[in-house]
């Protein structure tokens, strides 16, 4: 609680006049007549800020006593307040900052008697917060924008207001994607740049504190800004990166990677093993029986598709490796390589995908059936392991006559990821910026191959599969994101005093004088203002530094 006398403290600041004095500074409610706010900095699209304030003694440098009690600043509440006038005889109060003091970087260049200090604003510490990822990813949840900010105003406590997002807005799809351990400000990053939000956070102080505010507001909505070109301290910098942004322009290629296609098909599978180990008596091969199990330990037991390749060669002697490039059909090569058996797409009767199923024939391929004992799907390539303790005599005997066949229906997945491709710009002017966007699978491309032995089954209808194909749907979102997104640029624009009323997503429309008059809302801008991104508030040069960034 600040008390009158304090407030008295601040309002003498002001000095009776209009005239923008300096800030004030409370560290845990009290002014801090040691302490001077060097600068105050804002990102956005979170509206982040951090603050720098330099510690001066007078006399030639600091004590032992001195520099204890500056460390013991370490983890105080710390409060920027810049008075800005009288209106009706009472200064104005606006808080430019209010957090804590997380570090001290030392001496001010290299002088002994004043000492920095860096702050941290408290909404910096509720955004680095670990989200639970089982918060965000329920089964049968698909969030949208306002659903999704509900929930994590609800476990996060981020009290975020979205009263002022359309319907429309907080109506669109939205996805997590992220390992637990994510922290809120990299969820609210994500989300916020890719459906051009931003947070308008106001700092109000009520007498006794700060109250704060947070609005989530629609970037294209944000306040339009005009700016003098006389006025600005580098006006002439900026009048060439914006004649430079106007011609370069850089087109994007802009890439969308999904998990690969999942292919079901029935393989059937080679010996994983060699054949010199096949002729000792049938004991030898059970895991209870045999004298050295480990050494024949896959002998009539691994059975493998070979896609890499490596039972081609001796002492395997298994043909040539499985043809990956024929079976995904993708129109491009893909080398031997190790992959995975996984369950197969088609369903049983109860709406159930079946698995990795594998069958066995005694007589060369003529007959088969359902294996029935323990099969194990290895891990590190596509092949099945038989598992049980004591293989049947019946099996062993038909193996050692070559009459054994195993095959395998189930799903590969492709080690080529699902791309689209759009362009941003022109893709023929040669140099071009490429960025890619990974979504997992969220979107699938799942299919039943003509191997398959439930093929015919499933094109008729009279078996389910877990058959998909959201490629039209990966492309029309990719489309959508292409849209909002533009190619990122930035003009710096610094201002003589302290812009102190400029706020996050306010848009640039245009620039007066110096001959560049006019709105910058035209194509040869890129269709859209910029908006301001960054804002760096000097009290020792008294100056304001603006980053207003197409985005």
């Amino acid at each position: 609680m600040v008390s009158s006398a304090v407030l008295q403290r601040i309002e003498g600041k002001v000095g009776g006049t209009s005239r923008l004095s300096s800030a004030v500074v409370l560290v845990d409610g009290c002014v801090e007549e040691t302490l001077s706010v060097l600068s105050v900095e804002i990102k956005g699209p979170l509206d982040v800020r951090e603050a720098k304030f330099v510690w001066r003694r007078d006399g030639a440098g600091f004590d032992r006593i001195e520099r204890s009690r500056h460390e013991a600043m370490i983890g105080k509440g710390v409060t920027v307040i810049q008075p800005i006038g009288l209106v009706g005889g009472v200064s104005e109060l606006m808080v430019v900052f209010d957090g804590r003091i997380v570090s001290h970087d030392g001496r001010l260049s290299g002088r002994e008697d004043e000492m920095v200090l860096n702050g941290q604003c408290y909404w910096s510490e509720v955004l680095s917060g670990v989200v639970d990822r089982g918060e965000l990813e329920e089964e049968g949840v698909a969030w949208s924008v306002g659903s999704l900010l509900e929930r994590l105003n609800r476990i996060g406590g981020l009290k975020l207001k979205a009263g002022l997002v359309g319907a429309d807005v907080l109506a669109r799809e939205v996805s997590f994607h992220g390992d637990n351990g994510v922290r809120y400000g990299t969820v609210l990053q994500s989300i916020f740049k890719e459906q051009r939000l931003v947070i308008r956070r106001t700092l109000r102080w009520e007498g006794h504190g700060v109250n704060e505010r947070r609005t989530v507001q629609v970037l294209e909505r944000g306040r339009n800004i005009r700016m003098r070109l006389e006025n600005l301290v580098n006006g002439a910098g900026v009048v060439e990166a914006l004649r430079s942004h106007g011609k370069a322009g850089r087109p994007v290629k802009l890439i969308g990677e999904a998990s690969g296609q999942l292919v079901e098909g029935t393989f059937e599978l080679v010996a994983g093993w060699d054949d010199s180990d096949a002729g000792l008596a049938d004991g030898e091969y059970g895991k209870s029986t045999s004298s050295d199990f480990t050494a024949v330990s896959n002998t009539f037991r691994m059975w493998v598709l070979n896609e890499d390749g490596v039972f081609s060669p001796a002492p395997f002697n298994r043909g040539t490796a499985f043809d990956l490039t024929e079976f995904f059909e993708e129109g491009s090569a893909i080398k031997p390589r190790s992959l995975k058996f996984l369950s197969a797409l088609s369903m049983d009767e109860a709406g159930r995908r079946l698995g990795v199923v594998v069958e066995v024939s005694l007589n060369g391929g003529i007959n088969w059936a359902r294996y029935g004992g323990r099969v194990r799907v290895i891990e590190d390539r596509a092949g099945i392991y038989l598992d049980d303790d004591v293989l049947d005599a019946g099996f062993i005997a038909a193996a050692k006559a070559g009459s054994v066949r195993v095959r395998v229906t189930g799903s590969l997945r492709s080690p080529h990821r699902l791309r689209i491709v759009r362009w941003r710009g022109n893709p023929f002017l040669g140099s071009y910026q490429e960025r890619i966007i990974g979504v997992g699978d969220r979107f699938k491309f799942q299919r039943v191959e003509s191997s398959s032995q439930y093929y015919s089954e499933v094109l008729s209808g009279t078996r389910d599969a877990a058959a998909l194909d959201e490629r039209d749907a990966f492309a029309a979102w990719l489309d959508a994101v292409s849209i909002r997104e533009r190619s990122v640029a930035s003009v710096e624009v610094v201002t003589a005093g302290r812009e102190l009323g400029m706020r996050i997503g306010d848009r640039l429309k245009g620039f007066g004088g110096r001959g560049i008059g006019g709105g910058l809302d035209n194509p040869s801008f890129g269709g859209d203002g910029p908006s301001l991104g960054r804002i760096r508030f000097d009290w020792i040069k008294d100056e304001t530094r603006l980053e207003w960034q197409w985005v």
